[in-house]
């Protein structure tokens, strides 16, 4: 019997055909419809706060913007750049019953007999406070707790991007170090601090106490997140002109917390030749008005004892490292 088809195939064939182009048309779509709601595109409608976010964000393409103008105003519609969001779906009683009483007494129960598994029941594992006093907010300086929030808000909301850590900021209206540690040490059997913003003079005997006091990771923003991004481009830039860290001789401006952290690890990566300078010129062994980090400092840098301005120990020098206050 002869078979019924079009252009030389079968009519069987062209069947099979049509349905594998219908599944595969209708695969494409969800899979389509999935990176929709993935990504926040398609036909789902944004809430108004993601709307304002993709607003401004189309705008930070745009060349020539006014980053200041356009930053207030970003912050003015938002109200706060950062939020906490379930993880769960509380809509009915059973959830409820599961995310909170009496389901929750549960894991309560299991870390009560091992705290590590606090790890493992709760965000503890991924979670981080980000705390600072306002002193030192970036390039601003002492600008006060509430100024410093947004800071903090950004430095929560990138480094989850980058990081995927939870994080918290909170601002704390204290200016004695030993309230401050107080303040940030009763977390420390709760989650990692990320202390920043903190006044030179106070940073680092927080820092010191918080290790001694807590069992979680103690990150400097300032010193430590400073110090690690110059390294990187410490190794990068003398591996362009072909020299080595331990040959050639470095001077900086500035010897506050990121100024003195970038040299202590440049030191334990095998710097040798370096001089740090402040507003009154060169650290040295036995100089006037030294703090109690200077005068540490002094013990490991300048072997040569130079002494002057800026303007003078810089000469012969083949890298310059720039990290103190604008004047005002």
């Amino acid at each position: 019997m002869a078979s019924i088809g079009f252009a030389g195939i079968s009519l069987d064939r062209w069947i099979k055909f049509v349905w594998k182009w219908i599944l595969m048309s209708v695969l494409a779509g969800g899979i389509f419809v999935i990176i929709g709601v993935a990504i926040g595109y398609g036909p789902f409608k944004d809430g108004p706060t993601r709307k304002i976010s993709r607003k401004y964000s189309e705008r930070g393409r745009k060349k020539n913007m006014d980053y200041a103008k356009e930053s207030l105003k970003m912050h003015y519609d938002l109200r706060g750049k950062i939020e906490i969001t379930a993880r769960v779906a509380v809509d009915t009683k059973e959830a409820l019953s599961l995310a909170y009483t009496p389901g929750v007494a549960e894991p309560c129960l299991q870390i009560q007999k091992d705290i590590s598994k606090s790890f493992e029941l709760t965000r503890r594992w991924n979670t981080v406070a980000v705390v600072t006093d306002g002193t030192a907010v970036l390039g601003l300086g002492d600008i006060g707790p509430e100024a410093g929030m947004p800071v903090m808000e950004g430095n929560v909301f990138y480094l989850r991007h980058l990081e995927m850590w939870m994080r918290f900021p909170s601002v704390c209206a204290v200016k004695t170090w030993i309230r401050l540690w107080k303040l940030c040490g009763f977390g420390g059997k709760l989650w990692r601090r990320k202390p920043g913003g903190y006044l030179c003079t106070r940073c680092f005997e927080i820092e010191r106490r918080l290790k001694e006091c807590c069992d979680i990771p103690v990150f400097h923003d300032d010193q430590h997140g400073t110090a690690v991004i110059t390294l990187a481009g410490m190794i990068n830039a003398l591996k362009l002109v072909g020299k080595k860290l331990d040959e050639v001789k470095i001077v900086t401006s500035g010897a506050g917390a990121a100024g003195i952290a970038i040299i202590k690890l440049l030191i334990s990566m095998g710097l040798k030749n370096v001089i740090m300078t402040d507003r009154t010129g060169a650290i040295y062994k036995g100089r006037d008005n030294l703090n109690a980090i200077k005068q540490e400092m002094a013990e490991i840098t300048n072997v040569n004892q130079e002494k002057g301005s800026l303007k003078e120990v810089i000469k012969g020098a083949d890298v310059f490292i720039g990290f103190q206050l604008p004047a005002r």
